[in-house]
């Protein structure tokens, strides 16, 4: 009980900000209602877990520290200062409606724990170097395909010349996106938790119910989040929102097959600000956008010293 109660803190974490990815662009367009957007992102979130979420799941718990036992199971007890870390550095944000990387502030406190508990074990400095390099690269790829799209598929849609039609096309693509995002959720950012919680348990039923405390979460302390991203970057229609969810999608998903956990967050920002900047640097909050970038870099550096620190109690 005593490891399980920072886990259960740390998947309400994630549905507190990672779960208004799925629907943030959805309630800021207008096409669902925030309680349907709500149900439709837990479904396809707690699908990903189920059916993806192993393959970050592996890379968090035994390729970046390394030795005869996995880290955590060799020191479970670094549960503890990981999840209180990232709880502590993410959820002040979250409160105030900054869309952080949970998954991001979430390794750092991992690198901060090992540090201090590693016993013996190794780090993999050169998966850490890709990782790095992977959460670079994320949410500029995400900015560029949301760009390229925002210029061509709205000529695509000029061929349909029927409004109602146009509107119903929309309004599936845009469902489809965000259901998109939400499996994606599940399967990159859930799949870290498990990555985490594996030192307790792997069981599908220890899996569902973190699935439902990231559900709660969302549910319960999401809201600020869903309206800074949805509608405090730049003005989102039905067409843009579509661009913004599967582009930023399409990146992370590519990225979770590879192993790596990257921040959704961070490229569900990056493809709205490349939608913004398809209408010209005018169309961006850059206001809004600079104290995101402060955040982003502040809370995994605040995540790693404070894992460190709560850390060292247990390192004596």
């Amino acid at each position: 009980m005593i490891l399980l109660l920072p886990i259960l803190l740390l998947a309400l974490s994630i549905g507190a900000g990672d779960t208004s990815n799925s629907i943030s662009t959805l309630v800021g367009s207008r096409i669902l209602t925030l309680r349907r957007a709500l149900l439709l992102s837990t479904l396809f979130l707690v699908l990903g877990l189920l059916l993806e979420g192993w393959k970050v799941e592996e890379t968090v718990a035994k390729r970046l520290i390394t030795g005869e036992r996995e880290f955590l199971k060799c020191v479970p007890e670094a549960v503890i200062p990981i999840c209180l870390a990232t709880f502590v550095c993410s959820f002040p944000f979250l409160i105030l409606g900054f869309p952080v990387s949970t998954t991001q502030t979430l390794l750092a406190s991992l690198i901060g724990a090992g540090l201090i508990m590693r016993k013996g074990l190794a780090f993999q400095v050169e998966r850490f170097g890709t990782l790095l390099m992977c959460w670079v690269m994320s949410p500029l790829i995400s900015m560029l395909l949301a760009f390229l799209l925002a210029l061509l598929l709205p000529r695509v849609l000029q061929s349909v010349r029927s409004l109602l039609v146009l509107n119903q096309i929309l309004a599936v693509l845009l469902l489809f996106s965000s259901a998109y995002v939400a499996y994606t959720n599940g399967a990159n950012d859930g799949g870290a938790l498990l990555g985490i919680a594996s030192s307790l348990s792997s069981s599908l039923l220890f899996t569902l119910c973190l699935g439902m405390t990231i559900a709660v979460g969302s549910v319960l302390l999401s809201r600020r989040v869903i309206m800074t991203v949805g509608l405090g970057i730049t003005r989102l229609d039905p067409i843009t929102a579509f661009l913004a969810q599967f582009s930023a999608a399409l990146s992370v998903w590519s990225f979770v097959q590879l192993g790596f956990p990257v921040s959704l967050t961070q490229a569900l920002v990056g493809s709205v600000t490349g939608v913004g900047l398809s209408r010209g640097r005018a169309g961006i909050n850059l206001r809004k956008m600079k104290k995101i970038l402060a955040i982003w870099i502040l809370s995994p550096l605040l995540g790693l010293g404070l894992s460190m620190l709560f850390a060292l109690p247990f390192s004596l």
